[in-house]
């Protein structure tokens, strides 16, 4: 079984990327997300943009004991569980149930620049999502999608 991605040209060069639909007790509503594959990422991660987008209420979130980081520093996160939604390579749906970061940079300590760009970061399916998988990354085929 597959669950197909895609390389997404925004980035330079596109870098695979992969749609889920996102359910959670926090949510109103089912609400699509495309996330990038980053086998960097230790967990999957909502980003501001789909979080705002999606509706998804800050408050009423888990806290973290500590912000996540990366390479570009640290961001406040809280968790919800949830269950991501995957179109399968035989039309079906696969389910993953797992705890979703979900991010909030602090825009108000950056400038100008920089909140645009953090309001800009793709929402993120990390390690904890990839592992239960097999990555198949080609690009010379344009070849995105996760195995099992």
């Amino acid at each position: 079984m597959k669950l197909p991605g895609y390389l997404d040209p925004s980035f330079v060069p596109p870098a695979p990327s992969i749609y889920a639909q996102i359910e959670s007790g926090v949510l109103q509503t089912r609400g699509t997300v495309a996330f990038l594959v980053d086998t960097g990422a230790s967990v999957t991660t909502i980003m501001d943009r789909d979080r705002d987008r999606l509706g998804i209420d800050w408050t009423r979130l888990d806290k973290t004991k500590r912000p996540l980081s990366g390479i570009g520093g640290t961001v406040d996160t809280r968790t919800m569980d949830g269950i991501l939604l995957f179109k399968s390579d035989t039309g079906g749906t696969v389910q993953e149930r797992l705890q979703i970061h979900v991010a909030k940079h602090d825009t108000a300590r950056m400038d100008r620049h920089g909140r645009e760009r953090v309001l800009q970061l793709p929402s993120l399916l990390g390690r904890d999502i990839i592992e239960r998988y097999r990555l198949i990354y080609d690009k010379s085929k344009t070849a995105v999608y996760l195995e099992r």
